[in-house]
C-alpha cells in the first residue's frame, strides 16, 4: 500500500532495530549487497523517493522506493514492533 514519506519516516522512527537497504536493477534484475544505515540516511533516500509503497511482512516492514535512481528501486528493511 502507498504510503505518505512522514508516515514511511515515522515507521523508521519507531523501529526497535536495526535498519537496511538494498536496491534492485528492473533491467537485470540484480539486488545489489544489502548494507546497515543510520535512520537519518533512511530519511533522506525516503526524501528522494518519488513513491513510497509499504509491505507488510509479519516480522519485518519493507519501504519499496522508486524514483531515486532511473530503473532501480530501493528498499528499506526494518523490524516492526508487535
Amino acid at each position: 500500500m502507498f504510503v505518505s514519506k512522514e508516515e514511511a519516516k515515522k515507521m523508521i522512527d519507531d523501529t526497535p532495530g536495526k535498519i537496511w537497504v538494498d536496491a534492485f536493477s528492473n533491467v537485470t534484475f540484480i539486488h545489489t549487497k544489502p548494507k546497515e544505515i543510520s535512520i537519518d540516511e533512511g530519511k533522506k533516500i525516503i526524501n528522494k523517493a518519488s513513491t513510497v509503497d509499504y509491505l507488510d511482512n509479519d516480522f519485518f516492514g519493507h519501504l519499496c522506493l522508486e524514483g531515486i535512481q532511473t530503473q532501480m528501486i530501493h528498499n528499506i528493511k526494518f523490524p516492526k514492533l508487535e
